[in-house]
């Protein structure tokens, strides 16, 4: 629950405030005060969480008292048995959501090459180029692989560059290399 009310919709939806003026300041003024109502909104839930385990502990430990080990047997094995009935029951409605929004992805029908790329050349073209070229403008390929040492060793080359560019200037100033900072 903690999690849900930090989203966006979810301060939007407990706190319905509406400032009368429309500026940043107003409207920062209206986000904090939203933040606000929701942390009191958590603050009250898990005090009243915590007074209704208090009064379950004392109810548990009177029927501890009270009732014989075989009641209490039964009492634990229906108990056990209704959580794992709501555990499941949460279970496939949870499951039904996911394969819903798993569903809703939109088929992409696959467009003829021949028809959507036009050959300004006298080169013939295999499918291959033809496909890429389908694709469109803004299509790149992507590495299997990302060279990190490529970008690591390419970045430490530029501030070796910068740190020697500043000491030649600084020499050519007539100043020390310890006066430039880097």
């Amino acid at each position: 629950m903690h999690l849900h009310l930090r989203r966006k919709e979810a301060i939007e939806q407990l706190t319905k405030i509406r400032p009368p003026v429309k500026s940043p300041a107003a409207e920062r003024i209206i986000r904090r005060a939203s933040q606000a109502l929701v942390r009191e909104h958590i603050r009250h839930t898990r005090q009243t969480l915590d007074e209704v385990a208090g009064k379950l502990l004392q109810l548990h430990l009177r029927l501890a008292m009270i009732l014989s080990p075989r009641e209490w047997d039964h009492i634990d094995i229906s108990t056990i048995a209704q959580a794992e009935l709501m555990s499941n029951q949460v279970t496939t409605r949870q499951v039904k959501k996911f394969k819903r929004l798993c569903g809703k992805r939109p088929e992409v029908p696959q467009l003829n090459s021949d028809r959507t790329v036009i050959n300004l050349t006298n080169e013939d073209l295999d499918e291959a180029t033809k496909s890429i070229l389908a694709k469109g403008l803004n299509f790149t390929a992507t590495p299997k692989r990302i060279p990190y040492s490529d970008f690591i060793g390419d970045s430490y080359l530029r501030a070796l560059q910068r740190r020697s560019d500043k000491k030649l200037l600084g020499r050519w100033r007539g100043q020390t290399p310890q006066n430039i900072t880097y």
